[in-house]
């Protein structure tokens, strides 16, 4: 029979026994997830320990993963002190790179909007006729001891007939806490007015603008998305003849133009914090 079995089975009439349905089931083994597994063994834990009991475990086995970290960092360290040393090295060089370039890139951004708010002001003292068209923008330098920032204007843009001189130089770092008229402007957005009212309102400011020679002036606020971003004069000599109300408008749409050229460049910074 067996001999007869073993024909059979070379003739591939009948399989082997081993590979045989019924044997494959009854050596089959059934594989369990090692989700299913993790599982069972948590709610083990659970039952045995208690929620809190569990918790302690979670909480002692990351204190131990953080430990092991910890000592193979520093046995790192202590092999090898000026591999680390030149890595952190490298890493400081690569940042400053980075700032630079960022920085590079914030100046030749700038210098491509410094020219269009300079013709801005330039068509702005051809509307109006007047002697001299100032841009003062905003900055904050320095923080108090609380950590609130302090706020200056610096004049960035200025533009002149043939009469008069520059004052540029006299309006740069003021600091907006001692400038009373700045505080007016904020409050109103627009001032019109001699310069005799405005010594009344802010002597120190007029007597920065004093060597302006102007006799009247326009100002307002160059609104931004959030905050302010400047403020912009349109001044007049003695001898101008000009329409307030109309040199307060011309002068708002021109604070437009300059806010949106002020904001891209503000947009283009934070973008490269972000980076």
């Amino acid at each position: 029979m067996a001999e007869h079995y073993e024909d059979y089975n070379e003739m591939g009439i009948i399989d082997d026994v081993t590979t045989s349905p019924k044997v494959k089931e009854e050596n089959e083994i059934i594989e369990v997830p090692s989700a299913l597994t993790w599982i069972d063994k948590a709610s083990e834990i659970y039952k045995k320990h208690g929620f809190w009991g569990a918790l302690k475990g979670l909480l002692l086995i990351f204190l131990a993963c953080i430990g092991i970290t910890l000592v193979v960092l520093t046995t790192k360290f202590v092999a090898n002190p000026d591999k680390i040393f030149q890595q952190y090295h490298e890493w400081q060089m690569k940042q400053k790179e980075l700032e630079i370039k960022e920085h590079q890139e914030l100046i030749e951004k700038r210098m491509e909007n410094t020219p269009k708010i300079q013709n801005e002001c330039d068509k702005l003292l051809l509307k109006t006729g007047a002697q001299r068209v100032l841009f003062l923008e905003l900055h904050n330098n320095t923080n108090n001891i609380a950590g609130l920032p302090f706020y200056f204007a610096d004049a960035s843009c200025e533009s002149m007939n043939d009469i008069v001189t520059p004052i540029a130089s006299y309006c740069q770092q003021i600091k907006l806490s001692l400038m009373p008229f700045a505080s007016h402007l904020f409050e109103q957005r627009t001032w019109c007015g001699s310069m005799e009212s405005l010594k009344e309102l802010d002597k120190a400011f007029y007597y920065k603008l004093l060597a302006s020679n102007a006799n009247h002036m326009a100002a307002v606020i160059v609104e931004g998305v959030e905050t302010p971003v400047g403020m912009l004069f349109v001044m007049f000599g003695e001898n101008d003849i000009h329409d307030c109300e109309l040199a307060l408008m011309q002068a708002q749409h021109t604070s437009t133009k300059i806010a949106v050229l002020v904001e891209v460049d503000k947009q283009h910074k934070l973008e490269s914090n972000k980076k």
